[in-house]
Protein backbone atom coordinates (compact mmCIF):
# COMPACT_ATOMS: atom_id res chain seq x y z
CA UNK A 1 0.00 0.00 0.00
CA UNK A 2 2.75 2.35 0.68
CA UNK A 3 4.66 1.52 -1.98
CA UNK A 4 1.75 2.54 -4.33
CA UNK A 5 1.11 5.55 -2.33
CA UNK A 6 4.46 6.22 -2.17
CA UNK A 7 4.50 6.24 -6.66
CA UNK A 8 1.29 8.11 -6.85
CA UNK A 9 2.73 10.73 -5.17
CA UNK A 10 6.16 10.81 -6.60
CA UNK A 11 5.30 10.85 -10.40
CA UNK A 12 2.44 13.37 -9.44
CA UNK A 13 4.64 15.75 -7.68
CA UNK A 14 1.98 15.57 -5.18
CA UNK A 15 2.20 17.76 -1.59
CA UNK A 16 2.34 14.88 0.43
CA UNK A 17 5.12 13.42 -1.61
CA UNK A 18 6.96 13.98 2.28
CA UNK A 19 4.84 12.23 4.66
CA UNK A 20 4.33 9.30 2.06
CA UNK A 21 8.32 8.53 2.15
CA UNK A 22 8.49 8.94 5.38
CA UNK A 23 5.55 6.89 6.14
CA UNK A 24 7.38 4.10 3.45
CA UNK A 25 10.61 4.61 5.18
CA UNK A 26 9.09 3.34 8.57
CA UNK A 27 8.02 -0.56 7.48
CA UNK A 28 11.42 -1.45 8.62
CA UNK A 29 11.41 -0.70 12.00
CA UNK A 30 7.72 -2.41 12.22
CA UNK A 31 9.51 -5.56 10.68
CA UNK A 32 12.35 -5.09 13.53
CA UNK A 33 9.95 -4.37 16.23
CA UNK A 34 8.16 -7.55 15.30
CA UNK A 35 10.95 -9.76 14.47
CA UNK A 36 12.71 -8.91 17.68
CA UNK A 37 10.47 -10.82 19.49
CA UNK A 38 10.81 -14.15 17.54
CA UNK A 39 14.53 -13.68 16.68
CA UNK A 40 16.19 -11.12 18.97
CA UNK A 41 17.46 -7.64 18.51
CA UNK A 42 20.56 -8.64 16.16
CA UNK A 43 18.70 -11.21 14.09
CA UNK A 44 16.02 -8.40 13.41
CA UNK A 45 18.17 -5.45 12.97
CA UNK A 46 19.86 -6.85 9.98
CA UNK A 47 16.55 -7.64 8.42
CA UNK A 48 15.47 -4.15 9.04
CA UNK A 49 18.92 -2.94 7.53
CA UNK A 50 18.26 -4.84 4.42
CA UNK A 51 14.78 -3.83 4.33
CA UNK A 52 15.87 -0.43 4.42
CA UNK A 53 17.97 -0.71 1.98
CA UNK A 54 15.65 -2.28 0.11
CA UNK A 55 12.95 0.68 0.17
CA UNK A 56 15.91 3.38 -0.60
CA UNK A 57 16.82 1.57 -3.69
CA UNK A 58 13.50 1.46 -5.00
CA UNK A 59 12.96 5.10 -4.32
CA UNK A 60 16.10 5.44 -6.12
CA UNK A 61 14.62 3.38 -8.83
CA UNK A 62 11.43 5.54 -9.18
CA UNK A 63 13.38 8.78 -9.33
CA UNK A 64 15.82 6.88 -11.92
CA UNK A 65 13.05 5.68 -14.44
CA UNK A 66 11.16 8.88 -14.11
CA UNK A 67 13.79 10.83 -15.11
CA UNK A 68 14.33 8.43 -18.18
CA UNK A 69 17.90 8.25 -16.79
CA UNK A 70 17.53 3.85 -18.15
CA UNK A 71 21.36 3.01 -17.44
CA UNK A 72 20.89 4.54 -13.65
CA UNK A 73 18.03 2.39 -13.81
CA UNK A 74 18.98 -0.89 -14.59
CA UNK A 75 22.07 -0.63 -12.01
CA UNK A 76 19.64 0.10 -9.15
CA UNK A 77 17.15 -2.84 -10.58
CA UNK A 78 20.31 -5.20 -10.27
CA UNK A 79 21.28 -3.65 -6.69
CA UNK A 80 17.55 -4.36 -6.08
CA UNK A 81 17.87 -8.04 -7.00
CA UNK A 82 21.01 -8.58 -5.56
CA UNK A 83 19.57 -7.27 -2.09
CA UNK A 84 16.13 -9.07 -2.47
CA UNK A 85 18.63 -12.38 -3.01
CA UNK A 86 20.72 -10.97 0.87
CA UNK A 87 16.70 -10.90 2.14
CA UNK A 88 16.30 -14.71 0.85
CA UNK A 89 19.22 -15.58 2.41
CA UNK A 90 18.40 -14.10 5.79
CA UNK A 91 14.99 -15.25 5.73
CA UNK A 92 16.19 -19.09 5.04
CA UNK A 93 18.13 -18.50 7.83
CA UNK A 94 14.49 -18.50 10.16
CA UNK A 95 13.06 -21.07 7.42
CA UNK A 96 15.07 -22.99 5.23
CA UNK A 97 13.36 -22.01 1.77
CA UNK A 98 15.94 -20.22 0.31
CA UNK A 99 14.75 -20.55 -3.32
CA UNK A 100 11.17 -20.43 -2.37
CA UNK A 101 12.25 -16.99 -0.50
CA UNK A 102 14.00 -16.04 -3.18
CA UNK A 103 11.01 -16.63 -6.01
CA UNK A 104 8.63 -14.75 -3.69
CA UNK A 105 10.90 -11.84 -3.96
CA UNK A 106 12.19 -11.97 -7.30
CA UNK A 107 8.24 -12.10 -8.17
CA UNK A 108 7.12 -8.98 -6.21
CA UNK A 109 10.20 -6.98 -8.22
CA UNK A 110 8.99 -7.90 -11.08
CA UNK A 111 5.21 -6.79 -10.13
CA UNK A 112 6.30 -3.68 -7.75
CA UNK A 113 8.42 -2.72 -11.11
CA UNK A 114 5.25 -2.98 -13.75
CA UNK A 115 3.21 -1.18 -11.12
CA UNK A 116 5.69 1.63 -11.13
CA UNK A 117 5.81 1.47 -15.13
CA UNK A 118 2.29 1.64 -15.62
CA UNK A 119 1.74 4.60 -13.40
CA UNK A 120 5.11 6.50 -15.20
CA UNK A 121 2.87 5.29 -18.80
CA UNK A 122 -0.36 6.14 -17.16
CA UNK A 123 -2.00 2.57 -17.62
CA UNK A 124 -3.81 2.98 -14.99
CA UNK A 125 -5.86 -0.20 -16.29
CA UNK A 126 -2.77 -1.75 -16.12
CA UNK A 127 -1.95 -0.68 -13.22
CA UNK A 128 -4.73 -1.97 -11.15
CA UNK A 129 -4.73 -5.25 -12.77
Amino acid sequence: MWTRSFFISFLSKSEDLAVTENRLLEIPAAFYNVLRIYYGDAHAKDFESLLQTHLKLLIKLTEYLSDGNLALAAATEKDLYFNADQMAHYLSQTTPQEFLWRTILSTHLEQVKEELMNRIYMDYYGEVN
